[in-house]
């Protein structure tokens, strides 16, 4: 048995299937999108002096919990952990 016959500890296993790239990215950006709009909706409400009720924060709920879902999926925290 040669030494190449090994697979290196930091290649990923051979045939066992791989996660996908782009994990949370849509999460990651639906988020962005709702927390984006509702700080524009909420400097342009503050610009033109009115008021708005505290249902107005759901999207920012919403979009931090979007945002925050992704980016824990693309650090891979809600799966196994790579065994080093």
């Amino acid at each position: 048995m040669n030494w190449t016959d090994k697979v290196p500890p930091w290649l990923p296993p051979v045939g066992e299937p791989m996660r996908p790239p782009r994990t949370g990215r849509v999460l990651i950006t639906m988020g962005l999108v709702i927390l984006i709009g509702f700080f524009a909706f909420a400097i342009v409400m503050g610009a033109l002096g009115a008021s708005y009720t505290l249902y107005a924060l759901l999207p920012l709920v919403i979009g931090l919990t979007l945002l925050i879902t992704g980016l824990l999926r693309r650090n891979n925290a809600f799966g196994p952990r790579d065994e080093l």
